[in-house]
């Protein structure tokens, strides 16, 4: 998975910013194509030594600090990738010049240490080490844009004042923010978590509308990223979304698909898929099944039914815990996927859950109270010493972006979800999940057991019950 998703650099590369799309080869692409250096893009033609360039004030930098310095500039700014052993002239990539006199793992450690010393609030990075055919190594250092910015360099520790500057990258050079800019940078920082708050809200709330045109009781999951992606939607877009969603299709424990099978359809943003079963008219817009929204900047919304009618008489309605359970399974899946895939494994992203009456929008009330029913053999009986919900059953969780590659770790989310949602309800969380995303196999019911098992292995998923269930085949 890319730590971090910039498509300048990947097209540039010729792959994701990770282990597999940063080689040898990758690297003398970059001199074939006299690739020269950018915002997003420097080049060092080995390790770190004193710095040549003077400070903003007083003596020259240390290597420490230039290095800080260097990391600080991508981070206040739009990210980059710093490559060392990769010589330039005039900022265009020359040759290469693996590092040779010292461990990856001794310079990573140095470097690491540079920025301890001379960087607040430290901004995040990783080291990638890219082995030399010929021997020796180069060293990527991958910088997301920061949330946290301003991140500033400190003086020497020698220094008692310890003044701070603020680099940020602009073209190949750096430039420095004057106090207003630093005012203004922190301003932004305090209020990126209401800009946050509020995307989750507008999310929720266009993608509850594009149920009008459905019936009944949808439980809807959303994940919102807290650095979003750059990019706009043109047809080349909607084909790479359309290609994504192809190869991922989640199952559920016992083999259910999300049914959002239809043509990609593009909205503000966004790409849509739905459920629709086709009319004469041929209305591929028309949402029964499910619904999903994977939107540019790594944000996603996917909805499927629950109920398929409420009772009119505004009687209470049964909600199948098992229907809860394995929708969830499936839209946490697809929505966190995507967004980890659009914006990398780096930082958190905000995941909400909830029931939505379709046709009223999400807006009103829902017309009946839910109530909460375990699935026994096709017949739902109410779950005993839990409440009945009416109005807008609804939770969050944050998750981190760098914990989705495998199937349990998204099944970790599902829970987190599936917890705040049923606790409406009265029960402390899903009687099929661990908080660890382990599968309880009993949870979905005997005759279930065997086929989640199966899916489970097949998963690789840690699953409770295993051997019982076994010996039960035997």
């Amino acid at each position: 998975m890319a730590k971090w998703r910039s498509f300048e650099l990947e097209e540039l590369l010729g792959g994701p910013i990770d282990s597999n799309g940063i080689t040898e080869e990758s690297l003398e692409r970059l001199i074939r194509n006299r690739v020269v250096e950018s915002d997003q893009l420097d080049f060092k033609g080995g390790s770190y030594g004193p710095s040549t360039r003077p400070a903003p004030t007083g003596p020259r930098w240390t290597e420490a600090q230039e290095f800080a310095k260097d990391v600080a500039a991508f981070a206040n700014q739009r990210g980059g990738l710093l490559l060392l052993g990769v010589e330039d002239s005039g900022g265009v990539a020359t040759a290469l010049k693996p590092i040779v006199d010292v461990t990856p793992e001794r310079e990573e450690q140095r470097l690491r240490h540079a920025l301890l010393n001379h960087q607040a609030p430290l901004a995040e990075c990783w080291f990638e080490w890219v082995e030399a055919g010929k021997g020796g190594y180069y060293i990527a250092i991958i910088v997301p844009p920061s949330r946290r910015s301003p991140h500033a360099v400190l003086g020497d520790q020698g220094d008692a004042k310890r003044p701070l500057r603020y680099p940020v990258r602009h073209g190949r050079d750096t430039i420095w923010l004057t106090e207003p800019e630093v005012a203004e940078r922190y301003r932004r920082r305090q209020g990126a978590h209401q800009d946050e708050a509020q995307r989750v809200r507008d999310v929720v709330a266009e993608g509850s509308r594009m149920l009008q045109t459905a019936t009944g009781i949808w439980l809807f999951v959303a994940v919102i990223p807290e650095a979003t992606a750059e990019g706009s939607l043109d047809q080349s877009t909607v084909d790479s979304v359309d290609r994504w969603y192809a190869q991922h299709h989640p199952s559920s424990p016992t083999d259910h698909q999300l049914p959002a099978y239809g043509r990609p359809i593009p909205a503000p943003g966004r790409v849509t898929f739905t459920g629709s079963v086709r009319s004469s008219s041929d209305d591929e817009t028309a949402i029964h099944e499910a619904y999903l929204e994977l939107h540019v900047d790594g944000s996603a919304f996917g909805a499927a039914p629950v109920v398929p009618q409420p009772d009119e008489g505004g009687r209470e309605t049964l909600v199948s815990d098992l229907t809860l359970v394995e929708n969830s399974i499936l839209l946490a899946d697809v929505t966190s996927s995507w967004c980890s895939h659009q914006v990398g494994a780096w930082g958190t992203a905000t995941t909400s859950i909830g029931l939505v009456e379709a046709d009223q929008a999400g807006e009103g009330a829902l017309s009946a109270p839910i109530m909460l029913a375990y699935d026994e053999n096709g017949r739902l009986t109410r779950a005993h010493r839990t409440r009945s919900v009416r109005g807008h059953p609804r939770a969050e969780t944050v998750i981190d972006l760098s914990n989705l590659d495998t199937v349990q770790q998204r099944l970790a989310v599902t829970y987190g979800l599936l917890a705040g949602l049923l606790q409406w309800f009265g029960l402390a969380e899903p009687a099929q999940l661990r908080r660890n995303g382990a599968v309880v196999a009993r949870g979905f019911g005997l005759r279930r057991a065997r086929q989640v098992v199966a899916w489970a292995e097949q998963g690789d998923v840690d699953v409770e019950g295993l051997r019982t269930h076994t010996h039960q085949q035997e």
